[in-house]
């Protein structure tokens, strides 16, 4: 019986401006993604991504630790006002442990 690794992720958002004298809002959800998965299998979950401000907006999406155990697609994309995108997060853990760590969305 393979033993599953608990796997606990929160989110951080965070909001840079694309140009020095203008801020860019965003929207992300669910706010924490909680993942039980065994080491070399792999778990996928989606954040939504949306642009509730006036401007359209390049985004950015990355994980903050743990490079080797989550991949995000797409990682860069663009949002009219309105518009949202769904983030895949594919974690692959490679070894066994309780791991926590921040993905990043940033305009």
């Amino acid at each position: 019986m393979k033993k599953l690794m608990p796997f606990i992720f929160s989110l951080i958002l965070a909001t840079y401006p694309i140009f020095s004298a203008r801020a860019v809002g965003l929207s992300v959800s669910p706010q924490e993604l909680k993942v039980s998965v065994g080491v070399g299998e792999t778990a996928v979950q989606k954040l939504n991504v949306k642009n509730p401000s006036g401007e359209v907006a390049i985004f950015e999406a990355y994980p903050d630790d743990l490079e080797k155990f989550i991949k995000l697609s797409p990682t860069s994309f663009i949002l009219e006002f309105g518009e949202n995108r769904e983030v895949t997060v594919q974690i692959t853990p490679k070894e066994e442990g309780l791991f926590k760590t921040n993905i990043s969305v940033v305009a």
